[in-house]
């Protein structure tokens, strides 16, 4: 089962900063469980997502933690650019 059988179509999909982190790192374990949201939900007008404001600080603290401050821009403009992400 695919976790975008469980989402009506045009759905929008609240995200916790967890569900980021597995997307930006590709856990391995709960990547595969995460990744059809964002392959195929998100971006496709199958779905939409939202997020709180704090998942930026969230995702942010281990990146800036290691001085990643490319990682960290990375995921800045990925959170401020989807058109898909409220």
């Amino acid at each position: 089962m695919n976790i975008l059988d469980a989402i009506p179509a045009g759905g929008l999909v609240a995200l916790d900063t967890v569900v980021w982190i597995y997307e930006f790192e590709g856990n391995p374990l709960f990547g595969p469980v995460t990744r059809p949201l964002f392959e195929q939900g998100f971006g496709t007008g199958r779905c939409r997502a939202a997020c709180s404001l704090l998942v930026l600080g969230e995702v942010l603290v281990k990146p800036l933690a290691d001085a990643r401050l490319d990682i960290a821009d990375q995921y800045r403009r990925i959170l401020s650019t989807r058109p898909d992400l409220t």
